[in-house]
């Protein structure tokens, strides 16, 4: 299945507001049931507990409404882990449902409007997340620079949670999208995500481009791949 890149709704720039939110809920509803926030937590935790941490700094670009970095960081605090939240997104309406969330959840949060591909910030955090955002970037070189940004920031960990292009996984959201939300712009937008997507072994080439040495990408439920890279010991 070839990639094919068509602009998303909620992309634009003109989207009405309560749109806009009735699209975030239903990305809510479908990370939920995809357990996002538990396969990302999963290595965290690892990592965490192998190094005998109690604290993290977790970066989260493009964030959307913030629904799986918040997800992580309440899960954390039953393990006895405090993660200290930063979110990124271009969009304001996102942001501020991240924050309004944040604060519901009992999440403390700063969050940060940019353009991820160029307003990475220059601060360093322990981990650096992402959910459902590589198959927006066009170009592989943009892959690549965005991988390298990240590692820039990212202390100890990168962890990549993302769609993965093929015909089966295009059926499956295109269905899958009408069951779990009522907004068109996700009836939309799903599918079109799918045929954006990258495959495992086009984000391999990207990691191993970007210098992630050690990368491991897995594929995980439902139709998605996760990018988990650790930082060498110095």
């Amino acid at each position: 299945m070839f990639r094919t890149v068509t602009d998303e709704i909620m992309d634009g720039p003109n989207v009405p507001e309560s749109a806009h939110l009735q699209a975030l809920e239903g990305l809510c509803k479908i990370n939920r049931f995809s357990h996002t926030a538990r396969q990302i937590l999963a290595p965290i935790l690892e990592m965490a507990q192998r190094n005998n941490l109690d604290r993290l700094s977790l970066l989260d670009i493009a964030c959307g409404g913030g629904d799986v970095p918040i997800a992580v960081a309440t899960a954390a605090k039953s393990h006895g882990l405090s993660i200290d939240l930063t979110l990124l997104d271009r969009s304001p309406t996102a942001l501020s449902r991240a924050a309004s969330a944040a604060h519901d959840a009992g999440i403390p949060c700063h969050t940060v409007q940019g353009d991820v591909l160029s307003d990475l910030p220059d601060s360093n955090f322990d981990i650096v997340t992402s959910t459902l955002f590589l198959h927006h970037v066009p170009e592989p070189a943009q892959v690549i620079d965005l991988l390298k940004g990240m590692r820039r920031v990212a202390r100890r960990m990168i962890v990549i949670s993302d769609l993965r292009r093929s015909r089966r996984a295009l059926l499956w959201t295109w269905i899958g999208c009408r069951l779990i939300s009522r907004s068109k712009i996700v009836h939309y937008d799903g599918p079109v995500s799918v045929r954006a997507a990258w495959t495992m072994n086009e984000l391999s080439d990207f990691a191993t481009a970007a210098g992630l040495t050690g990368a491991r990408i897995t594929t995980s439920f439902p139709w998605r791949m996760m990018l988990v890279w650790e930082a060498p010991t110095p």
